[in-house]
């Protein structure tokens, strides 16, 4: 089924991942100044941020966390979900889209398969597919993959 989303989105990417997210659930993108350094806590880094530090996950084209940085993410979000307040997330790319319309289609059944994505519907921007997708569900999604490694 094809629906039409509109009003203003942010587009992420992270590899060959593209998701589409209502602006609202994105928090200002700002550019990583510095190389992160592990935590005690596994593919969760830190980097400094002002006179503190701040928590970033760096997602990988399959949407689970990385357990060490090897990519070119230069670009860090805050998804504004309950839970993930302290967390920013490293992207390729953002970009913002104002009063834009996406054509969003239902995702094929056999793409959804057993595993609870994120998405559920998506769209083709620039020749590409970009997954719609909702914050609280790619935060969901990030948290359940910190144990499985990638």
């Amino acid at each position: 089924m094809q629906t039409t989303l509109s009003g203003h989105h942010v587009l992420m990417r992270a590899g060959t991942l593209r998701l589409l997210l209502p602006q609202a659930s994105v928090g200002a993108a700002e550019y990583r100044e510095s190389e992160p350094n592990p935590t005690a806590h596994p593919r969760i880094f830190e980097m400094p941020a002002g006179e503190g530090l701040r928590n970033v996950i760096f997602p990988s084209s399959r949407l689970r966390a990385l357990d060490r940085v090897d990519s070119p993410r230069f670009v860090l979000t805050q998804l504004r979900v309950t839970g993930a307040d302290d967390l920013w997330f490293a992207w390729d790319e953002v970009r913002v889209f104002i009063n834009a319309a996406f054509e969003a289609h239902d995702l094929p059944p056999a793409l959804l398969g057993s595993e609870e994505l994120p998405a559920t519907r998506y769209c083709e921007l620039d020749d590409e597919l970009v997954l719609c997708a909702d914050a609280s569900a790619v935060v969901a999604y990030l948290f359940a993959g910190l144990e499985v490694t990638e």
